[in-house]
């Protein structure tokens, strides 16, 4: 399973963002959802708590998923970590773990 997964970096390699603020993460796991994804992406990024991050587990999505949250993050890049599978079908419950696993 492992060697099916791909990582842009190192989650726990992430700067802190705050010194006064531990880091809250965001999981999310995907597959096609393009279509779901504004108000969601829109909601985290007017957050008022400083340190967050978002850690993004796709399962192969062939949609538009992992561009929309790739442009909705540009400079939010120091937040932002994706993990993506080659091919589609781990299923949500290993999605989501992968996205937990990736937190701190």
């Amino acid at each position: 399973e492992e060697g099916n997964l791909a990582c842009e970096k190192n989650c726990r390699d992430l700067p802190m963002i705050s010194e006064d603020f531990p880091p809250v993460d965001i999981c999310l796991a995907t597959y096609n959802g393009e279509i779901w994804l504004d108000a969601f992406l829109d909601s985290i990024k007017s957050q008022t708590y400083p340190s967050w991050r978002l850690i993004v587990s796709d399962d192969g999505s062939t949609d538009e998923t992992l561009t929309k949250i790739r442009c909705a993050f540009d400079g939010y890049q120091d937040r932002l970590f994706v993990i993506t599978r080659r091919a589609h079908g781990c299923g949500i419950v290993q999605n989501f773990s992968d996205a937990l696993a990736a937190s701190t």
